[in-house]
């Protein structure tokens, strides 16, 4: 994305939303990807806040989670910090 086409970061995180989901690994037996969305909201706040997690297990049994914290332009999703 050029600069002047850039999505603020409230943007590319409702855009995310639409991907809420547990994907298949096709690399790994039982592995998977989340997407995991929360909508909070509150009296004292005008607008809601969105919380995304996302997960990943290369085995269907344990799995590592991190709040997501990176950029995703509508195709490409990128964590900036391991959570």
């Amino acid at each position: 994305m050029t600069p002047a086409k850039a999505a603020t970061a409230e943007q590319q995180k409702l855009a995310l939303i639409g991907f809420n989901g547990v994907y298949a690994l096709s690399n790994t037996a039982n592995g998977f990807f989340s997407v995991d969305t929360n909508i909070l909201v509150s009296s004292d706040r005008v607008t809601p806040r969105y919380v995304i997690t996302l997960g990943v297990s290369l085995d269907g049994k344990s799995s590592n989670q991190a709040t997501y914290s990176g950029s995703f332009d509508g195709r490409r999703l990128r964590q900036t910090s391991p959570g």
